[in-house]
């Protein structure tokens, strides 16, 4: 975690720890703290894990419920992608693959 708050998100390391990514090799953020918890077990010591509050500029973002599991990158004239709560999740979150839309 100290090197994103030194030098900020890398893209070039999107998925790298993770098997699944509902919406591609993005950067994953949640304005809901239990989202986020999921996904940062890594993180753990001695029972206590660690939690960036980030600001992320969205930009025109596209909205969706269905997985997009092979995007690269936001869909075409969008900067960011949003997906929505429904049967497939059960949190919001937004992804970005610009690193520069992300303050850590």
């Amino acid at each position: 975690m100290c090197n994103i708050t030194r030098s900020n998100f890398e893209t070039s390391r999107a998925q790298s720890n993770i098997s699944f990514g509902r919406f591609g090799n993005g950067l994953y953020f949640s304005p809901c703290s239990s989202k986020s918890h999921d996904y940062n077990a890594k993180s753990e010591k001695n029972g206590v894990r660690s939690m960036l509050l980030c600001k992320v500029q969205l930009g025109k973002s596209y909205s969706t419920k269905t997985d997009m599991q092979d995007l690269r990158g936001p869909p075409e004239g969008y900067n960011s992608l949003s997906g929505e709560v429904g049967s497939r999740l059960n949190f919001p979150e937004v992804v970005v693959w610009d690193e520069r839309a992300i303050l850590p």
